[in-house]
């Protein structure tokens, strides 16, 4: 009995270490996904939220991660991530963090590797809660659309190209949220 409390409080330390140092990081990051870290072979795509979130907290904006919603029970499936401000910044720090084109950049490439690497996702919702809240779903038809190539961790043309292809494509990023915007909330 005596060892699961010690691993359980073992765990919920380590946790807090490791989220610790995540706020503590995130502000020395860019806005560009390190695509050597979230990789199919890191996770078992098995449809739950732990698969999920561990990509999600290594992506671009996880320091503002609120919530993480699942739906897999009735098709479509998705994956709804909302962000908000973090407790360690400011809410000018956070509406510059999620200014309009960090947020295009951020919402495009997160979606790019979450539906790559969670196949059985359809599309990725993002609600960004700052003065003027932002929403966007996208789908993975839309991207692989854009990319010409399907969204699969298997595929030849897959997520570990995301950071070289999307550099430099400014311009067909910008059309893609001309036919795809991001919506204000109500």
């Amino acid at each position: 009995m005596r060892n699961p409390v010690f691993l359980c409080y073992f765990f919920a330390f380590m946790t807090l270490l490791v989220g610790c140092n995540s706020i503590n990081d995130a502000s020395q990051k860019n806005a560009s996904i390190d695509v050597k870290k979230p990789t199919a072979a890191h996770y078992s795509y098995n449809e739950n939220q732990h698969d999920a979130t561990s990509i999600i907290n290594e992506l671009p904006g996880h320091e503002n991660v609120h919530n993480i919603t699942l739906q897999t029970k009735k098709s479509p499936s998705y994956i709804s991530v909302d962000y908000t401000q973090a407790s360690t910044e400011t809410s000018r720090q956070f509406e510059h963090n999620w200014s309009a084109n960090l947020t295009k950049e951020r919402v495009f490439n997160n979606a790019t590797i979450l539906l790559g690497l969670i196949d059985y996702a359809d599309s990725v919702h993002f609600n960004v809660h700052t003065v003027v809240p932002q929403s966007i779903t996208i789908t993975r038809a839309e991207l692989e659309a854009f990319h010409q190539h399907p969204l699969t961790p298997n595929a030849s043309k897959g997520i570990q190209n995301v950071s070289a292809e999307n550099d430099g494509n400014e311009h067909q990023i910008n059309e893609f949220f001309r036919r795809h915007p991001i919506t204000e909330l109500e």
